[in-house]
């Protein structure tokens, strides 16, 4: 894709600046071509953004970037004291991570054997927030993860209506 645009430069960091910025029209124009020429022998797989923000952007991931990617969950849930089996509140924006991909027999195990338990905040309202924050009192979360917007909107509805949690456990926010 960049060789089309940037010809007979030879390419340094001083040249980077010669980069369009690319948005997500873009990305779908030229899809093919922003692939990498070696994508077949990577076992890649196609995935998309969780399309809170319109229309959902499709990329091509690899085996490696899927273990890759675990690796850097368990690093953070290490560093933030989660223990295999501990039990974790995932709040979600994408009712496609929660409801389409993540609803299959497979997925409900893993969620099941990790103790997860996934809330779709893509809309939320103060009664799904009542029921998050009865969520949080009834179990004894180790860990919750938030799209940032959700974390913020549920610490502003406990703060403004006093609502005290006994919450012990870690918060990470995503997305």
């Amino acid at each position: 894709f960049y060789e089309s645009l940037i010809k007979d430069v030879s390419f340094c960091y001083s040249n980077f600046k010669m980069l369009p910025i690319m948005d997500k029209s873009d990305v779908r124009a030229n899809f093919e071509l922003l692939c990498s020429s070696d994508k077949e022998v990577r076992c890649p797989y196609t995935n998309s953004s969780g399309g809170s923000t319109g229309e959902p952007l499709k990329f091509i991931q690899d085996k490696e970037h899927a273990i890759w990617g675990r690796a850097v969950k368990s690093l953070y849930d290490l560093w933030s004291g989660l223990e295999p089996c501990d039990k974790q509140l995932r709040l979600w924006g994408s009712e496609r991570d929660v409801f389409g991909k993540g609803n299959t027999i497979k997925q409900k195990l893993v969620r099941w054997i990790k103790n997860e338990r996934w809330v779709n905040t893509f809309i939320l309202s103060d009664k799904s927030l009542e029921k998050i924050i009865e969520l949080i009192k009834n179990n004894n979360y180790r860990q919750i993860t938030a799209y940032v917007d959700t974390a913020y909107e549920l610490s502003k509805y406990i703060n403004h209506n006093n609502i005290k949690l006994n919450f012990k456990g870690n918060i990470i926010t995503s997305a």
